[in-house]
């Protein structure tokens, strides 16, 4: 599918998603940021810990940071940590407290400059009905996030975004 649509998983977090929250926006803002959608897996049932094998991370470089955005369905669970190829990620953007009462996602970075097809380790606060993961990758890109509002309690949502000049 087009990189802008969500995968069929359910992961609720798409290409357009990131780049708001990482760079600001398709505006001019970091012209030269390239960012691809690498894929996506899920795992129904299962312990805390899952490994997410054979997972593919884009082409290996120095400039490469891998970003994942994880959903899990687990009341009050939490997504705690994520490891990329043996590297530890940081939490980007997602709930700071215990999960949604039906599903939390939250999305994850790292610099990885090593490997193109790695195991990716989530690991949540305890056993949830199932976890999906989408994979990105980008090049000449930081992990700083200018924007981490989010919402999921009330219907329709609506949030308020920052959104740097040019972005």
């Amino acid at each position: 599918g087009d990189s802008n649509e969500l995968d069929d998983i359910g992961c609720g977090v798409d290409l357009m998603s990131i780049q708001q929250a990482l760079v600001g926006g398709f505006g001019g803002a970091a012209p030269d940021v390239t960012i691809s959608y690498e894929g996506a897996q899920n795992v129904q049932g299962g312990a805390a810990s899952t490994d997410f094998t054979s997972q593919s991370i884009g082409t290996a470089g120095s400039n490469r940071h891998v970003i994942c955005c994880v959903t899990q369905g687990g009341a009050s669970k939490t997504t705690d940590s994520v490891t990329i190829n043996g590297v530890s990620a940081t939490k980007l953007v997602g709930p700071s407290g215990g999960g949604d009462t039906e599903q939390s996602a939250t999305i994850w970075g790292a610099a990885v400059p090593t490997g193109t097809s790695v195991t990716i380790n989530v690991t949540t606060s305890a056993a949830v009905v199932g976890k999906n993961l989408m994979t990105y990758a980008m090049y000449d890109g930081s992990l700083t996030v200018v924007d981490s509002n989010t919402h999921h309690s009330s219907n329709p949502q609506s949030l308020n975004l920052t959104i740097p000049a040019g972005g």
